[in-house]
């Protein structure tokens, strides 16, 4: 079980390390027309794995 201390840590540290606002500003506007090729240029652009650009796409990134 994770508690809410470590969630909270977790969204920390991937928002310091691939913010959603630089993240949403390389795949664009529409998360339908997110593919691998952004998925893999995000990861290049930050030097992270795909998991915390994901998890940025999924948990911080609000779309209208």
């Amino acid at each position: 079980a994770h508690t809410a201390r470590q969630k909270a840590e977790r969204a920390f540290a991937a928002e310091l390390l691939a913010p959603a606002e630089g993240v949403a500003k390389l795949i664009g506007d529409n998360p339908d027309d997110i593919g691998v090729d952004e998925l893999e240029m995000a990861e290049r652009h930050f030097h992270v794995s795909s998991l915390i650009i994901q998890h940025q796409i999924d948990n911080q990134l609000t779309y209208v």
